[in-house]
């Protein structure tokens, strides 16, 4: 199983998780991605860091699907090359990540919405006190989209043809 030549390397690391607090119980924890004009704390949320660790897939991409384990690893024919220009992503490897999705998963209809490109700074995960040019790892649990917010995006992206995509079972990756 696998090629034996991959080498394994596990690792360990800490993620944070949201700390149990009474507050939560009234009061929606929140974290704004803008500093807010009003006297509104930024975030409410207190965090509590829980060492992890996290398994090398390697080799082992192929026992993974998305009916059993909600994700799956792909192997792309055509290797893309790293692209920190916003517009080149989307005008080049767009057409070429859904080609692949859409080769590897026949029944799926892929349509590329939007990206976010992610590049850790030096001296990340510590505070320059200015803002990064791009967006940084995340070090926290999250979920990116719940059920609301994803119909929200595909409305917003798709217009009219998102009511019919709505209707039926889809997958938003990010």
């Amino acid at each position: 199983m696998g090629d034996a030549r991959i080498s394994r390397q596990d690792v360990r690391a800490s993620i944070w998780f949201l700390e149990e607090n009474e507050l939560y119980m009234t009061v929606k924890p929140y974290s704004l991605a803008f500093t807010p004009e009003a006297q509104v704390p930024r975030e409410n949320i207190q965090r509590k860091e829980v060492p992890v660790s996290i398994s090398d897939l390697r080799g082992s991409e192929k026992l993974f699907s998305l009916d059993c384990n909600g994700f799956m690893v792909l192997e792309f024919q055509n290797k893309h090359e790293v692209d920190w220009d916003e517009t080149r992503v989307k005008d080049l490897h767009y057409s070429k990540v859904v080609s692949e999705i859409e080769r590897d998963i026949p029944e799926a209809r892929c349509i590329a919405l939007h990206h976010q490109i992610r590049k850790r700074h030096l001296l990340f995960p510590n505070s320059t006190g200015k803002d990064y040019t791009y967006g940084q790892p995340l070090r926290a649990a999250h979920v990116d989209l719940v059920l609301p917010s994803a119909e929200q995006l595909i409305q917003e992206c798709l217009g009219q043809q998102a009511s019919s995509i709505l209707k039926g079972k889809y997958l938003i990756a990010k």
